[in-house]
């Protein structure tokens, strides 16, 4: 991986310095004096090239030479500029509708001429996809996401306009941009960034928006959306999909093109709706503008999403998208609205070269580690889609008050109603929900922490806490540091000291304090039972392969039993609350070693590893085992414990996805009762996710055990399948479908 890194570097290194000159301008269109957005433009003879953004502006980045530049788009005749570049150029284009030269459409069959060039558009695709072995290219991408709301940065307010004088105006809230370069062999897939920038107020990790996720061909037979796996319109099952018909005759230079509506066959089907534009000459699918249906629309909390691709011939009639236009608008509740807005400019292919097998990994999408490094110089002098003014003053009102010192005060102020109040972007202190809690083992409790995340490159994790029991009259405390290693942080060092109030089997207990101290407090309802213990833990875990986790540990802790030490409560005085359950008391030193086998592929964003499943069918192991020895480590307990966990999930296509949870235990000598395994279960008045809705919070427990948890995701095809008009309308999601059993 590394001499992959290094190969990507200088070869960004080597291109750099050719980019000498920077030519740019706007395409015109000739009969309305305006800018000709998402314009193509070209070298020709090469396979470099950019395209304009919505104003029809463009910049491209050209070593010194003679060169002949070409303007293009459906319905325009080409213009042809050549110019002998030895410094920075300004050339606009001035494009003209071209003249419609007709030609019959033969119709070989009973279909209608929209179905037949559709019909031969898949046989030319699929001739394409033949003669396409493995293919590179390089990708420049901005996204720019809109808001009706204030953002703040540093705890101040931005605010874009000074006024509001339209209510369905959206302010630029944030702004990234990348450079990439994919690689595709033999269905692999995998995208570099190598450089990114961003307005202040966003994490450079916001960029894995624009990977290879996200930016996909509509020469491909499925697209997803939100994972729905819809047909495109130009595929072998797109033709039975969807109903199309001819609405207009274009022309680019001297070729006709067909312009082409198409609308699915069912309404109540996830599918796109929109123009496909396909040469009435050779039948080569040459552009897309398209949306999505209401269907594919998930809760309908989008008000539209917007979907513009156009292609072009690079060699041996094998077309390949040339941009990727996503936009999307979000309106919840009428209250917050927002919009997102991504283009990308794909350039410089390398076709049918081979490619070296070694660059594809599971990583789907890496971004390097010094792809945040890239300077101004770097951006001037590569090609991007030139900012517009509104994107400038974006950039210059955001920057300019990140560069301010923090608002502390707003930060704390903004915290007021949280377990943790942030006072920089690395320390946050305990807030007013995390201050104080109730149990009947400590009575009231005040507590205090100070925590410090992502310090020295996002390495470093630590926190302190301490707290302070009225009712057991005894301070405890709690350490733990956590150091990362490794390019993307896969090895992870931990180390916690300790002396506190346990939760008994609080790894199958999913509640927080503020829930457990209100019910004891309100309604004198106790769920937990406790117990003190004092200690240090050690492990050292890390990837030792890309679908392979290793761990080692080894612990210290010596457990003693908690009893109730008071019934105090706001209502029912009158009643006490339950006795403690007692544990096992004693040192508890053992080893451990735990493992997880996930092959699912991963991003990596500069930073960490983020698993993904892309819609994917996927199952994940992972286990523990841990010995106590009272020869080896002067344990007071001899035994093993065995933890084995097996999860994933089974997509079923239109029908939604399958999850399932299945772990077993079992433990071998004389466990202490505190180390048993508990079955997952619930409060009166909340249920949590995998657990068993008749069973309490530690109500049944023992040496060993299994459960199994099984979920099915309907999303809203029973409601688009019920053909009731107002249901289909709703777009409701029903609550899913679970089942779990216990032995």
């Amino acid at each position: 991986m590394k001499k992959i890194f290094f190969l990507i570097l200088i070869l960004a290194a080597s291109n750099l310095t050719a980019q000498n000159f920077k030519v740019s301008g706007i395409v015109i269109d000739k009969s309305s004096g305006f800018g000709l957005g998402f314009a193509n433009i070209r070298v020709e003879g090469t396979t470099t090239g950019t395209a304009a953004n919505i104003q029809g502006e463009y910049e491209i980045i050209l070593p010194k030479g003679n060169y002949n530049l070409i303007a293009s788009f459906i319905g325009y005749k080409s213009d042809t500029v050549n110019i002998d570049l030895n410094k920075n150029a300004k050339i606009n284009f001035l494009v003209q509708p071209a003249e419609i030269l007709f030609q019959e459409i033969t119709v070989l069959s009973s279909y209608d001429p929209a179905y037949e060039a559709v019909k031969k558009a898949v046989e030319k695709k699929n001739i394409r996809k033949e003669k396409l072995k493995d293919y590179k290219f390089d990708a420049y991408t901005k996204g720019v996401i809109r808001t009706n709301n204030d953002m703040k940065v540093n705890g101040r307010k931005l605010s874009m306009s000074a006024k509001k004088t339209d209510e369905d105006h959206l302010d630029i809230a944030g702004i990234f941009e990348n450079h990439s370069s994919g690689y595709f062999s033999n269905g692999n897939y995998k995208e570099f960034i190598t450089a990114q920038k961003q307005t202040a107020n966003f994490a450079s990790t916001i960029n894995v928006l624009t990977g290879g996720r996200i930016i996909q061909s509509f020469y491909e037979d499925n697209i997803k959306f939100f994972d729905k796996e819809i047909p495109s319109p130009v595929s072998e099952k797109g033709l039975k999909f969807y109903k199309f018909n001819i609405t207009n005759l274009l022309a680019i230079d001297k070729k006709t093109v067909l312009e082409i509506n198409f609308t699915p066959q069912d309404e109540n089907e996830p599918a796109f709706t929109g123009f496909i534009y396909i040469s009435d000459n050779d039948f080569n699918f040459l552009k897309i503008e398209t949306q999505l249906n209401s269907a594919a629309n998930p809760g309908g909390i989008f008000e539209r999403v917007n979907i513009f691709q156009q292609f072009s011939e690079f060699q041996n009639e094998i077309y390949m998208p040339i941009d990727y236009r996503l936009f999307f608008q979000v309106n919840i509740l009428g209250l917050a609205r927002a919009s997102f807005e991504l283009n990308s400019v794909l350039y410089d292919y390398k076709i049918n070269n081979g490619i070296d097998p070694e660059i594809f990994d599971n990583a789907i999408l890496t971004v390097i580690p010094e792809a945040d490094k890239k300077d101004n110089s770097y951006w001037q002098n590569s090609i991007t889609i030139p900012n517009s003014r509104e994107e400038i003053l974006a950039y210059e009102k955001i920057d300019s008050l990140a560069s301010l010192p923090p608002d502390y005060w707003q930060n704390i102020k903004s915290s007021i109603l949280s377990d943790k109040i942030n006072i920089s972007e690395n320390f946050s202190t305990t807030g007013p929900l995390g201050i104080y809690h109730f149990n009947r083992v400590e009575g009231s409790s005040l507590n205090f922490g100070i925590f410090l995340e992502e310090l020295n490159n996002r390495r470093l994790n630590t926190n302190g806490k301490i707290s302070y029991g009225f009712a057991d009259e005894k301070f405890k405390f709690d350490y733990d540091l956590e150091y990362l290693l490794g390019d993307y942080r896969t090895t992870a060092i931990k180390f916690e000291a300790y002396n506190k109030l346990k939760t008994l089997f609080e790894n199958a207990d999913q509640y927080n304090k503020f829930t457990a101290s209100a019910l004891a407090l309100l309604n004198k309802y106790e769920f937990r039972n406790y117990f003190y213990s004092k200690g240090i833990n050690f492990e050292v875990r890390g990837d030792v392969f890309d679908f392979l986790r290793l761990g080692i540990g080894f612990g210290m802790i010596k457990d003693e039993t908690a009893f109730k030490n008071t019934d105090y409560s706001f209502f029912r005085k009158d009643e006490k609350f339950k006795e403690n359950l007692p544990i096992n008391d004693g040192k508890i030193n053992s080893a451990g070693f735990s493992f997880k086998l996930d092959f699912r592929k991963y991003i990596e964003d500069g930073y960490f590893r983020t698993r993904t499943d892309r819609g994917n069918s996927y199952i994940v192991f992972e286990g523990a085992i841990n010995r106590s020895d009272s020869k080896l480590f002067n344990s007071d307990y001899d035994f093993t414990s065995f933890d084995l966990i097996t999860r994933g999930a089974i997509f079923t296509g239109a029908w939604g996805r399958s999850s399932f949870f299945l772990e077993g235990f079992t433990s071998q000598g004389a466990t202490p009762l505190q180390a048993l395994f508990p079955q997952s279960g619930n409060i009166n008045l909340v249920v949590k996710e995998n657990t068993l809705r008749t069973v309490k919070v530690g109500e049944y427990f023992g040496d060993r055990g299994i459960k199994l948890y099984l979920k099915h995701n309907f999303g809203d095809k029973i409601f688009r399948e019920s053909g009731i008009p107002v249901l289909e309308e709703l777009q409701l999601f029903p609550a899913s479908a679970e089942a779990g059993t216990k032995v």
